[in-house]
């Protein structure tokens, strides 16, 4: 039988049922927590003579008499809660930041409204051109070419500087039109 003093739980206890002689947690058949019955609690051998108390030897019997144990105790609710409440805001977003972006998107001029909303229309490209498309590059003597065919077969030097991008993104205007590796009609 062990009291529950280390948690401070003075009225409380825990009996350990053990097979045999031997001790071992291998022979232990049955454990079960109990509370002390208030009616005969005055029974027990340590409360015989009148106003007899249990002796606390030390200190060291309760886990609570420690100075860092009550720390841990205010201190994790208070991390753990300051950890969600910036988890939250991070993932959330501040609204703060929101309605700040809000204000400053209501108070701007005219002027600058109009030109954001040039800025954000759809540009009408160029079309693509159904007569050249390109072939291949060509690099000789620090000068670089793309070469074009047209739907006949002919072929054409353009320097690469009228194009943009690189690889199979390549395209450039010629002759009114965008041409790139898939322009063209092919026969």
């Amino acid at each position: 039988m062990q009291k529950h003093v280390g948690l401070g739980l003075r009225n409380r206890y825990r009996v350990d049922v053990f097979q045999g002689k031997n001790l071992a947690k291998k022979n232990r058949t049955n454990s079960y927590q109990e509370k002390y019955d208030k009616k005969i609690f005055e029974l027990y051998k340590s409360y015989e003579s009148d106003g007899a108390r249990e002796a606390v030897t030390d200190s060291r019997q309760s886990i609570f008499s420690s100075f860092w144990v009550k720390v841990w105790i205010i201190l994790l609710p208070l991390a753990l809660f300051y950890c969600g409440y910036n988890l939250y805001i991070f993932l959330n977003g501040s609204e703060s930041e929101v309605s700040h972006n809000t204000e400053q998107a209501k108070f701007a001029s005219d002027e600058n409204h109009n030109d954001i909303v040039i800025h954000l229309l759809p540009t009408i490209g160029k079309p693509l051109s159904t007569k050249w498309r390109i072939t291949g590059e060509l690099k000789r003597d620090n000068k670089s070419f793309v070469i074009l065919a047209d739907n006949e077969n002919r072929l054409r030097l353009e320097p690469s500087s009228q194009f943009s991008f690189s690889g199979r993104m390549l395209q450039g205007e010629i002759d009114g039109g965008i041409v790139s590796y898939f322009s063209g009609e092919s026969k």
